[in-house]
Order: structure tokens, then sequence, then C-alpha cells
């Protein structure tokens, strides 16, 4: 058995709910790919931050606005 140090990010504007989705999307993913080619996975534990910031939103005027960064970093087991 080995471990496993997966790290995902995720940014939004408006609310911090919407960056955690992202990032566990993104974790979600990550998972996924270790499980189809794992006999055994095992999520040993994790850890999640969330940080006020800037997002610039596409288009013409580039305007930016208040949002957060998620990050989720997950210690897993595999074999």
């Amino acid at each position: 058995m080995s471990h496993e140090l997966l790290y995902a990010t995720g940014t939004a504007a408006g609310e911090p709910a919407a960056a955690l989705g992202i990032a566990l999307e993104t974790l979600q993913e990550l998972l996924g790919e270790l499980e189809s080619s794992n006999t055994f996975v095992v999520v040993q534990g994790h850890s999640h931050t969330i940080t006020p910031t800037s997002v610039q939103q596409p288009g013409m005027m580039r305007s930016e606005r208040p949002g957060y960064i998620a990050t989720v970093t997950t210690v897993v087991e595999i074999s």
C-alpha cells in the first residue's frame, strides 16, 4: 500500500460554496482516476481552506467581483 496526496482548487465569484463545489468536483475526478487503476482506494483524511479573493469576469470589460478560492488537500491510501 502507498499514500498519495491529492490537491484540488476552485475559484468562483459570489458564495464560498461555489468555489468549494468546483474544488470537490475536481477532487472527485482525481479519485475516479485512482479507482479505475487501483483495487483499493481509501481517503485517509482531508483539509480544506476557503480564502476571499477578487475574481476577474470574462468579457470586454474584464470587471472584478468579490469571490473565493477553495483548496482541498486529501491523503489517499491506494494499492
